[in-house]
């Protein structure tokens, strides 16, 4: 099951993003990103932004490091339509694995194109923007080894052991993994993380509600029903995991990088219960 939660996560998360890239809500040529956080090319010709990694659905910059072995999605927006090619300064520090524009065969927006990029080796790299065989824009890639993981709840407070993470039969919560190297810089880690339940009757990881609700208006837009949400014990390849409560009662959650580990308690509460720092719907 390994990347394949991930893949579909982000798969859903490209289709938001397309269609908000087709209502105007990406960078604006030349005048800087409307959403989120985006770095401007070398050469001042396109903006970039990671979008795969926990809490970058609406992009975050790229002073952050890629952690050694991910898969990161890169945004590119050149505010003009532009027929480009994409390559990296160092294979084998950055490999380029595809790059296409938003939007189907029939209508594409060579204005903002996705790049998904793997870090292989510690050092840093360029991403370059190739246009008729010249370089148009470049942007510096800088990838680190993962050296510690904390878990971290969806306000980015640190749960562990002794500070448990809780939820409710009623109400299910998102957990993000906090991957940092050695000089303690937050790395990129989409889909370097997995996670597993010690017990899961308990509790389950499910996808996200925004992502169960968009799969649904798809099944439905394309002449199917909505299936029943399904539940995992153990969640792999993504850095964010949703957790919803089965039963009252106590379970371990793990996070996994290489041979990283971290461990926090799970605490489910009875429906209705309050929690702190989290309002209701």
């Amino acid at each position: 099951m390994k990347g394949s939660v991930a893949q579909f996560v982000f798969g859903i998360i490209t289709s938001v993003l397309a269609a908000m890239a087709a209502a105007g809500c990406g960078p604006l040529g030349g005048g800087g990103p409307l959403l989120g956080e985006w770095t401007e090319g070398e050469r001042e010709r396109a903006w970039f932004s990671a979008t795969a990694s926990a809490g970058c659905m609406f992009g975050c910059a790229l002073d952050r490091p890629l952690a050694v072995g991910v898969h990161e999605s890169i945004a590119v927006d050149f505010g003009a339509p532009e027929e480009v090619d994409f390559a990296s300064s160092d294979p084998t520090v950055l490999r380029v694995l595809e790059a296409h524009p938003l939007g189907p065969d029939d209508d594409r927006d060579l204005s903002s194109w996705r790049v998904t990029v793997q870090a292989l080796r510690v050092g840093s790299a360029r991403l370059i923007v190739q246009r008729a065989g010249r370089t148009f824009d470049t942007v510096v890639l800088r990838v680190a080894e993962p050296a510690s993981l904390r878990i971290a709840d969806e306000a980015g407070k640190i749960v562990d052991e002794h500070v448990p993470f809780e939820v409710a039969t009623d109400l299910g919560r998102s957990l993000q993994a906090v991957v940092r190297d050695a000089s303690g810089r937050h790395l990129l880690a989409a889909d370097v993380v997995d996670w597993s339940l010690s017990d899961d009757r308990t509790a389950l990881f499910r996808l996200p509600p925004f992502v169960d609700l968009i799969a649904g208006l798809i099944a439905i837009g394309t002449g199917g029903t909505p299936g029943e949400r399904p539940g995992f014990s153990e969640w792999r390849g993504s850095d964010a995991a949703h957790l919803e409560g089965r039963a009252e009662g106590t379970t371990f959650v793990t996070a996994r990088v290489g041979s990283l580990r971290a461990r926090a308690l799970v605490r489910v509460l009875p429906a209705g219960s309050p929690i702190e720092g989290v309002e209701r719907p």
